[in-house]
Parts: C-alpha cells; sequence; structure tokens
C-alpha cells in the first residue's frame, strides 16, 4: 500500500475533502435524527458515498460523532483562543469580544447544531456527553476564567472569581445555540445573535466592571 509519502497530492486532497463531506452529512443526519436513530446508510447516502467507504475515514458510528464534534468545534475554539493570546489591554473588552464572536458562531452558523445534538443524547450516551464535556465545555470555561482572572489581578473586577464564573457567561451562548436550533427555528422566532451578544454584554460584562475596591 502506497504511504502518504507517496500518494499524489491530487488524491490525498479528494481523500480529504471526501473525508469533510461524510462530516457534513454526518452532523445534519446526528442533528436531525439524534445519535440513537442516525444509521451509516443515512450518512452515506447524504454524502453520496458507500457505507464501506465511511469505515475508510471512521472505525464506527461513536467514532464519528466524537469527529464532527472535535472537527465543528475544535477550529472555533482554537480562534478564540487565539484572540486571547493576542490580546492586550483591558480584560474586559477581551471578554466582549470573545461573547460576540462566540454568538456569531454559535447563534448564526451550522456549528450551533453540536450542543443541541449533544445534549439530546447525553443521558443515554454519557461517554460521548463526557467527550462533549471535556473537549468543548471544560476548554471554553477554562478560557473565560482565565481571562476572569487577568481581570481580578488587573483590579478591573472584584478578586477571585470562581469557576462558576466562567459558565454563568457561557450559559447564555448555549442558550442562543439552542433556541435558534430547536424552538425558535420551529416557531419562526430565531434571535439575532449580534443583537443578543449586545445585550449579553450589557448584562453581564457590563455589570461586573465596576472597579475592584
Amino acid at each position: 500500500m502506497a504511504s502518504s509519502a507517496t500518494t499524489p497530492p491530487s488524491r490525498r486532497r479528494r481523500k480529504e475533502a471526501r473525508s469533510d463531506e461524510v462530516i457534513e452529512a454526518a452532523l445534519s443526519v446526528f442533528f436531525e435524527k439524534g445519535f440513537a436513530a442516525a444509521r451509516l446508510d443515512d450518512i452515506a447516502a447524504r454524502a453520496g458515498v458507500s457505507k464501506g467507504a465511511i469505515y475508510l475515514y471512521f472505525q464506527s458510528k461513536e467514532d464519528l460523532f466524537k469527529e464532527v464534534v472535535r472537527r465543528t468545534m475544535a477550529p472555533n475554539l482554537d480562534r478564540f483562543e487565539r484572540m486571547a493570546a493576542d490580546h492586550q489591554g483591558d480584560n474586559l473588552e477581551l471578554l466582549r469580544r470573545l461573547i460576540r464572536t462566540a454568538a456569531a458562531v454559535m447563534g448564526g452558523t451550522r456549528v450551533g447544531m453540536v450542543p443541541k445534538m449533544v445534549i439530546a443524547e447525553a443521558t443515554n450516551f454519557p461517554d460521548l456527553a463526557q467527550f462533549y464535556v471535556t473537549e468543548v465545555v471544560d476548554r471554553a470555561a477554562g478560557l473565560m476564567l482565565r481571562v476572569l482572572e487577568q481581570a481580578a489581578a488587573a483590579g478591573e473586577i472584584a478578586p477571585t472569581p470562581r469557576a462558576e464564573a466562567a459558565k454563568v457567561l457561557l450559559a447564555p451562548i448555549l442558550m442562543l445555540a439552542l433556541w435558534n436550533n430547536t424552538l425558535g427555528a420551529a416557531v419562526g422566532r430565531r434571535l439575532d445573535p449580534e443583537t443578543f451578544a449586545e445585550e449579553a454584554i450589557r448584562v453581564m460584562i457590563d455589570g461586573i466592571g465596576g472597579k475592584a475596591p
């Protein structure tokens, strides 16, 4: 079998593109049917490949589900962490930027489908739930907590922020993603991500922005 070093670049690109197509199809099918009801046959048909072709890229349906979460969420988490690493100055302004960007992603793109997809199956498939918490929730909350700690150290907020405070900042983004992909979609009342972000900032960030005594 030819190694990746000897595989023609055009063939490697086709393989990567086909894998991406399977991921996109799987996101749609898992979202629509749930993990338990989704069949690899359905995903293969949506992606325009054979069921056997899926096994060229993914070992199992669970492996595919995890890869959907990873490939959908990780690039955005990478982006948020780069924003934090590159930011200079007011930490509360960094929180505002993070909330605006996260709202745009989670409330206005297909990325927002992932939380509903995971939460709907969490109690039946705790291993998948744990994977999401570890790969996404803990990473996002850790970033928010670090920024809050920097803000406290700079005297921008009261000292010693608790870990729960980071999850409070994440909660509106989760609500936006769930609403726009469930109830809001069903009744034609999706929330505007930009407007929602500004209101979340007004209530949460501007509310804690008093200088520490």
